[in-house]
């Protein structure tokens, strides 16, 4: 079926409602803004370029997404998320909460400090097993 064809219901352009812009709705694109400004002041990251660095983003495309001007594509929003350490859910979590922004980030930060810490214990207490297991077991023989 052609334009040409379309039932008149559908012919008559003024009835047809436009595509949504947008994939963020303004109170979500607000929270995104937010986050990415309060990032980039945040003293291990320092500056919109860094911030590009560290997810894989151009740091113009991160400067429309604080300042609303343009809204992410979905595949950006997801390098944008899992780049700060976040995955999707957690990152639309926030958006579409109440957190306080640098909470969100403390609390972040405080989980990856406790996972990492608890991957060094269970590293450092196979390193003490394997350890003792090698004292152990019988001696190498050398040749005299």
């Amino acid at each position: 079926m052609t334009l040409t064809n379309l039932p008149k219901q559908f012919s008559d352009n003024s009835q047809v409602s436009p595509a949504p812009t947008g994939v963020l709705d303004s109170r979500i694109h607000q929270r995104l803004g937010e986050l990415i400004e309060t990032l980039v002041k945040d003293s291990e990251i320092g500056s919109e370029r860094e911030l590009g660095r560290i997810t894989n983003l151009s740091h113009a495309a991160l400067r429309n997404w604080s300042s609303l001007t343009s809204d992410p594509q979905l595949l950006k929003l997801i390098k944008f998320a899992y780049g700060i350490g976040w995955s999707m859910s957690e990152l639309m979590s926030f958006a579409e909460g109440d957190e306080d922004v640098q909470e969100a980030i403390l609390r972040k930060k405080q989980a990856k400090e406790r996972l990492q810490s608890s991957r060094q214990a269970s590293l450092d207490k196979k390193t003490s097993q394997t350890d003792t297991s090698v004292t152990s077991s019988r001696p190498i023989r050398t040749k005299s």
